[in-house]
Order: structure tokens, then C-alpha cells, then sequence
């Protein structure tokens, strides 16, 4: 019997971020409290929370580390205080969002005041959300806390999914289009700042139509084509390294982030010695390098096999989402998630600074939506905006096995893929 995804180990229902008490709460402690939540938030989302220090954070607002210990005695307290901050707002957005009557009001109110959201923390009227990428890098009572606050978060916003309840029946399907509208809210930040604060409304309606109404034109069936078969997981492979080393690191990445792949935890993941994973790598960086060129490898690779094909651009676009998210839980796989391709912070070198990968995905995205709207295969929509779903829609894949488990005991490709392709409300 599926369980209550998201699952997380001593996660209480409906449960609540109580925050610490504030010493002295004067307008003024507030106000600098606020600034320095922004500042980290801010830098976390820019470095990675592992890379950060308080020091680079009390540099930002103007104080001493000493002085910041003041509002936060450990960078963990920042960041747990700068999580429940994003949690909350998300909540507070579904709330209002969930006031409307019907599942398409719910889910344009909620990408519409998502956005609005976004516009005011840019103009300076609100702190900086965090992204969830690091939040399973948290250890001890933290990472419960903030887990099951985010369970709460969840929760809120599958409500804007749903008419009548959640069943047996309904509840593993309506997880993964909430884990997408999770994944996809949180994907903005990589692609909004190519925009005006003056866009975002335009940005959140095409957003809406995109999610809602899908992608394909009205004669467009979701189902597998010839090309398909050429975009077979064990087809792509040939000559790729493959190791428990790489796949460990890139388990790890995928859920905790870089800093969360430590050498310690790739060892413990493997029950191995730090000894014998010397004796296998150079260094965690050169594993890390490893990691990237092997998805970068396979990536090419999809996308140079399907641009060669003689297909609709629905065909095309859909086979290469079905591909990188069935290569990925395969045996052949995992691959790297994409907000991984660039390392944070001062890790710049371990990963390619510019990610040609990376870029010839979206190019290639974009040529295929220009070719179906052509080929009446796919309908009129924003062309970058639907790329830039699509991508993140990849990316929210390789970590899907986390937070909707139950989804991998059934056909994750169908359940997560199909739904961006046809619309996210489509039973």
C-alpha cells in the first residue's frame, strides 16, 4: 500500500517550524535580522550552503562574525531559519491560492502570486527565498525539523491539484505533479533574471499555460515512436565508465548537494575504508569531474541522435524527455542532476564553467518546440519559457526517488514525464 510521500524519517503531520525566541525583538533587531536571512539566503543559493561561511555572510550586512552569533549562534541555525522562511511563504502562497474553486484558478493564483512573490524579493520588499536543493545535506534534529515542515508544505500545495480527496488510488500520481510544480517554482530562479520585473506577470500566464495546457496540439498522442527504440537506455552507453564510486557521488550530490557528497559519506554509502576510495580515485573532485562527463557524455548523445532524425518536434521533444528520465533510473544510470553541472562557490573548476551540455539541451529544446508549432505537432507557447520547464522539469527527475519514493514502484517516466507533455492537471 503506498505510503504518504513525501517520506521522511520522523516526520510528524501537519507539522509546524516553531521558530527560536528572539532576544530583544525590537523593530530594529527584526529589520537586521531580516537583512542578514536575505544576505544568506542570497549567498547560499549562489555558493551552496556547504561553502558558505558566517563570516562572508556578517561581510554582506555589515557586521562582525562575532555580531552575528548575536541573531544566529551557528551557520546551521541560519540556514534552518532561512528554509523555514522559504517554507512558509510557499504555505502562505497555497493558502491564498487555495481559495480558489477550481484546480486551473488554483494553480494560476499560485504560479501568479508565486511570481508577484519573486518581484517584490527583487525590489527589496522581502528577503531572499533559499532554494531546497541542500536541504537533505542538514544533519541531527535540524534536518527532521526542516523535513517535516516541507511535508507540511507539500501537502498545501497538492491540495491546489486535487478535487475531493486523496485516496489510495490518486495519491501517488497527484505526488509527482506536485513534486513538478515544486520542482518547477523553485527551477525559476535559473532562468528569470534574462527578464524585466515588468515581465513576471506575463512570464507566471505563460507559466500557467504551459503547465496547465501542455504541450502537445490537439492531434499529438503521448506514446512511443521509432525513436524511441534508438533512444534505448542500453543503446547509449557504449565505451561510459560506470563505477559504485560514480554512482554513489552522484547519489549523493543529487540529494545533498555537493557538500553533502563528502569523501566520508561516498565511503559509508559503499561500506568502504577512505583508504580504498584513494586507491580507486584521485581525489573527491576528480570523481565529482567524472560524474559530469559521463551524464554530459549521454546527454550529447540523446540529443545529437534525436536532432539527426526524421520526426515531428513532438516526437523529437518527447522521446528526449522519455530518454534522460528512463536512462536515469535504469541500470545504466543515475545521472547528475542538471543544477549540479555547474559547482557552487569556489568549486568552479571541479564542474565546466560553461556548460556547452547544458546549453545544447535548451538550444536543442527550443529547435524542437519551433519544429512541432511548424509541423502543427505541437500547439502555440512560449518557446523559451517551455524550455526552460522542460529542463527543469529533467532535473527535478533524478531527484524524484527521494521525495515520491513510490512513484519508481511504478512507471516514473509516465507519471512525472507525460503529465508537463499533456497538462499537469490531465487525469
Amino acid at each position: 500500500m503506498a505510503t504518504e510521500p513525501p517520506v521522511f524519517t520522523n516526520c510528524v503531520e501537519n507539522a509546524v517550524i516553531t521558530p527560536s525566541p528572539l532576544p530583544q525583538a525590537t523593530g530594529r533587531y527584526l529589520k537586521k535580522r531580516e537583512s542578514i536571512l536575505n544576505a544568506a539566503a542570497l549567498l547560499f543559493n549562489e555558493q551552496g550552503t556547504n561553502n558558505t561561511m558566517l563570516s562572508e555572510v556578517a561581510l554582506r550586512v555589515g557586521l562582525s562574525t562575532n555580531s552575528i552569533t548575536y541573531y544566529f549562534k551557528k551557520k546551521e541555525d541560519l540556514i534552518v531559519a532561512c528554509l523555514g522562511y522559504s517554507i512558509e511563504t510557499i504555505i502562505d502562497i497555497a493558502k491564498i491560492a487555495g481559495e480558489r474553486s477550481t484546480e486551473v484558478e488554483r494553480t494560476r493564483e499560485f504560479l501568479k502570486l508565486f511570481f508577484k512573490k519573486m518581484k517584490s524579493i527583487a525590489e527589496g520588499g522581502y528577503p531572499e527565498m533559499i532554494s531546497f536543493r541542500d536541504i537533505r545535506g542538514l544533519e541531527g534534529p535540524q534536518k527532521d525539523h526542516i523535513l517535516a515542515a516541507y511535508s507540511e508544505m507539500f501537502r498545501w500545495v497538492r491540495k491546489l491539484l486535487l478535487s475531493g480527496i486523496v485516496t489510495s488510488e490518486n495519491r501517488i500520481a497527484l505526488n509527482v505533479r506536485t513534486h513538478m510544480l515544486m520542482t518547477q517554482i523553485q527551477w525559476i530562479r535559473t532562468w528569470i533574471a534574462a527578464y524585466d520585473l515588468k515581465d513576471y506577470d506575463r512570464l507566471a500566464e505563460h507559466m500557467s499555460d504551459i503547465l496547465i495546457g501542455g504541450i502537445a496540439s490537439s492531434g499529438s498522442v503521448w506514446e512511443k515512436c521509432a525513436l524511441d527504440d534508438r533512444l534505448m537506455p542500453g543503446k547509449l552507453t557504449s565505451g561510459q565508465p560506470k563505477s559504485d564510486f560514480l554512482n554513489a557521488a552522484i547519489e549523493l550530490i543529487n540529494g545533498a548537494g555537493y557538500g553533502g557528497a563528502s569523501i566520508d559519506r561516498i565511503s559509508a554509502m559503499l561500506n568502504v575504508t577512505k583508504g580504498a576510495f584513494y586507491h580507486h580515485n584521485l581525489s573527491k573532485e576528480e570523481l565529482i569531474s567524472e560524474c559530469a562527463e559521463r551524464t554530459f557524455f549521454i546527454v550529447q548523445r540523446i540529443c545529437s541522435i534525436a536532432d539527426s532524425e526524421s520526426a515531428t518536434g513532438w516526437e523529437k521533444l518527447s522521446c528526449v524527455a522519455r530518454s534522460l528520465v528512463s536512462y536515469h533510473f535504469s541500470e545504466h544510470g543515475p545521472l547528475l542532476r542538471i543544477s549540479a553541472w555547474r559547482s557552487p562557490g569556489g568549486n568552479v573548476n571541479t564542474l565546466r564553467e560553461d556548460v556547452r551540455p547544458l546549453n545544447q539541451l535548451v538550444s536543442l529544446c527550443v529547435d524542437f518546440l519551433v519544429e512541432g508549432m511548424k509541423d502543427g505537432s505541437i500547439r502555440p507557447l512560449h518557446q523559451p519559457v517551455a524550455s526552460a520547464i522542460i529542463i527543469g522539469m529533467i532535473n527535478g527527475s533524478t531527484v524524484l526517488n527521494l521525495w515520491v519514493p513510490d512513484a519508481l514502484k511504478l512507471d516514473p517516466v509516465d507519471l512525472y514525464v507525460r503529465p508537463l507533455f499533456t497538462g499537469i492537471l490531465v487525469g
